[in-house]
């Protein structure tokens, strides 16, 4: 068994459950052979097959394996030839999905909007056996330097009635912009027309973007528009606190 120490997992959206106990490389042709409760309990990985985000395994017609991601990555464009999965899957999506979103840069004046991309991805399984978890978008770069968190926006002000058509507003902040430093969104307080820092009801800092989903558990967010959503976001904003 000593010769799996060097596998790696590249692709999680399948169950081992049937799986054979002997799988080859689609590159090296390295053929590993394995058992799968010594698998689970110990360091060692597995080859798992190329799939696409957003693609049920069943969808999915050529199965391919990997001992690496290097070589994943050079078989990438045979396996994308041969593998057509079905167009009408309600699980089809492209890898990255560019979405419209509002801007407010901190050292922008105003508002714009900029097209950010999102990637689908799905997560392990908590055990090999269990069915693979929805495929959900996020982010596919970070734009702060640490990290990101969704604001959401549901209702008119804090407390208040639901937006029209009872949209949601994600607004992507640094969440870790209180101690990391972060120059202040002078772009916002602009735009709440805020004469005075101190005066800000909320003091925000580093850049903000501002997108739609349907619902929180919606896998897939939504472009921004601009004449729509901009006064809901004024109008929340200019009463939320940091008692909020």
């Amino acid at each position: 068994m000593s010769s799996l120490k060097n596998i790696r997992v590249h692709a999680t959206d399948v169950s081992l459950a049937s799986e054979p106990s002997s799988i080859e490389c689609s590159q090296c042709k390295f053929i590993s052979i394995f058992d799968f409760v010594f698998t689970l309990h110990s360091n060692f990985d597995i080859i798992l097959r190329q799939t696409h985000y957003g693609i049920k395994p069943a969808d999915c017609p050529v199965r391919v394996y990997y001992c690496n991601s290097k070589h994943s990555k050079s078989d990438w464009p045979k396996h994308k030839e041969d593998c057509k999965p079905s167009t009408t899957s309600s699980e089809l999506a492209t890898a990255v999905q560019i979405h419209d979103a509002i801007l407010f840069a901190t050292k922008e004046p105003n508002p714009r909007m900029v097209k950010v991309p999102f990637k689908w991805i799905q997560e392990k399984p908590f055990l090999p056996s269990d069915t693979p978890p929805p495929a959900f978008q996020v982010l596919a770069r970070n734009p702060w330097p640490t990290s990101n968190c969704p604001f959401w926006v549901g209702s008119l002000y804090p407390g208040g009635p639901p937006l029209p058509d009872n949209r949601l507003l994600v607004a992507f902040i640094n969440d870790n912009f209180s101690v990391d430093g972060s120059p202040p969104n002078f772009c916002i307080g602009k735009f709440l027309g805020v004469k005075q820092w101190g005066d800000m009801p909320y003091r925000w800092a580093d850049n903000v973007i501002v997108l739609r989903k349907r619902s929180v558990e919606d896998p897939e967010f939504q472009s921004a528009v601009w004449e729509e959503d901009l006064p809901i976001l004024k109008q929340y904003w200019s009463k939320y606190t940091e008692n909020d």
